[in-house]
């Protein structure tokens, strides 16, 4: 480590990459649900999450550990609807 580099810069190359502060979990299951009730739960897919929150797939894990995991905390909105 050079002197210029702190422990929580990040790497050598540059700064630690930020996160979105926007994307939560509850605006994943959020848009998660919109797309179930308007196109069924074939279409939940993370890369379509991804990319209608306009973000990549590898970010919402930091969130949601699987698919799996989303469509249960799915079940609940969803039962509302109802």
């Amino acid at each position: 480590m050079t002197t210029a580099q702190s422990p929580h810069s990040g790497s050598a190359s540059g700064p630690a990459p930020k996160r979105k502060a926007w994307l939560t979990r509850h605006a994943i299951v959020a848009r998660a649900v919109d797309i179930a009730r308007s196109e069924g739960l074939t279409a939940v897919t993370m890369r379509r999450l991804a990319h209608d929150l306009h973000t990549s797939p590898m970010s919402l894990y930091r969130h949601v550990s699987d698919r799996q995991q989303l469509l249960l905390q799915l079940s609940t909105p969803l039962d509302r609807a109802r």
